[in-house]
């Protein structure tokens, strides 16, 4: 069996068995997500969501699962108490685990009458795949490593871009045209703040363990983020843009990829009024300085740097 993407989403069989419900009733998710989930993009898009999307979830069940895991995950990522954050993401997981399945069937049959909505879902569980894992850490003692959990988006993206491709002329004649609109900012907008470049640099070229090629490697990665602080190209899709072999060194450990992938914590956090970016850059970087143990004085001064721009107490 072929695996897609939506194989990489976490699954709620890892989540206590012995948790209560939420119990929000689905009509007021429904209404969270009216006035404020809705909210998860840009401003531009605000109606699109809400009245579009909206719409499009009471015709497809798949979507309106989505709908709701994004709001369960978007009220726990405002709590502070553990015990209500686990309920949402035991609830959120299993409407995210329902809405994969219809998913999955929606994909194989895709047409101009579902295409609407599959994308719209593709999004949505992509939302979903970057918070959930961050939202189990605060609450779990074995979770994955922050950095695995955050690659999951990478997965996502490739899969969202997959749909588009099959289904772009269908897309472009329905109400989310407006998502390809040059003259509509995008989701997946970029944001500009300075940073220090240099150090980055120096870090790179004085790690006497890295080889040409993982010099290499890093030097384009911190090209990419350079586009990224600059606005020129995608924050959200810079994990996409590094490319494998980056990804490879995250895994491993490698201190200079895990500072990089810090400072692109940063730009996540910065994107204006986006809650799932802010609070996945926000952890993204509080979990990943934790490992300042035994590194360098520039490491651990560069780590400092991206909590004072996130906003946490040192």
């Amino acid at each position: 069996m072929t695996t897609t993407f939506l194989d990489l989403l976490p699954s709620n069989r890892s989540t206590s068995m012995f948790l209560p419900p939420s119990k929000i009733p689905d009509v007021a998710l429904m209404h969270h997500w009216c006035t404020r989930t809705c909210y998860s993009f840009t401003v531009h898009e605000v109606e699109l969501f809400r009245d579009h999307v909206g719409q499009e979830a009471l015709c497809h069940e798949y979507l309106m699962d989505a709908l709701l895991a994004t709001t369960l995950l978007h009220i726990a990522s405002e709590s502070t108490d553990y015990i209500k954050i686990r309920s949402l993401v035991d609830e959120a997981l299993h409407r995210q685990n329902n809405s994969v399945s219809g998913l999955r069937a929606a994909l194989s049959e895709l047409s101009p009458q579902n295409c609407d909505s599959v994308f719209a879902c593709s999004v949505l569980l992509m939302v979903c795949s970057i918070v959930s894992p961050l939202l189990s850490r605060r609450c779990d003692d074995q979770v994955r490593y922050t950095a695995d959990a955050i690659l999951l988006l990478a997965d996502f993206i490739r899969g969202i871009s997959s749909v588009v491709h099959l289904g772009r002329p269908w897309l472009e004649q329905g109400r989310l045209h407006q998502m390809f609109d040059h003259k509509c900012k995008h989701f997946f907008a970029a944001t500009k703040r300075d940073f220090p470049v240099d150090e980055l640099r120096w870090l790179r070229d004085n790690n006497t363990e890295a080889s040409s090629l993982k010099r290499e490697v890093f030097n384009h990665a911190l090209q990419e983020l350079e586009s990224a602080f600059n606005g020129e190209q995608s924050t959200v899709k810079w994990i996409v843009r590094v490319g494998d072999r980056f990804v490879d060194e995250l895994r491993k450990g490698n201190a200079v990829a895990i500072i990089i992938l810090m400072f692109w914590g940063v730009l996540l956090h910065g994107l204006d009024k986006t809650w799932w970016t802010q609070y996945s850059g926000r952890r993204l970087v509080e979990d990943l300085s934790a490992s300042s143990d035994g590194q360098a004085p520039e490491w651990v001064r560069l780590a400092v740097w991206c909590q004072e721009q996130v906003g946490l107490s040192l």
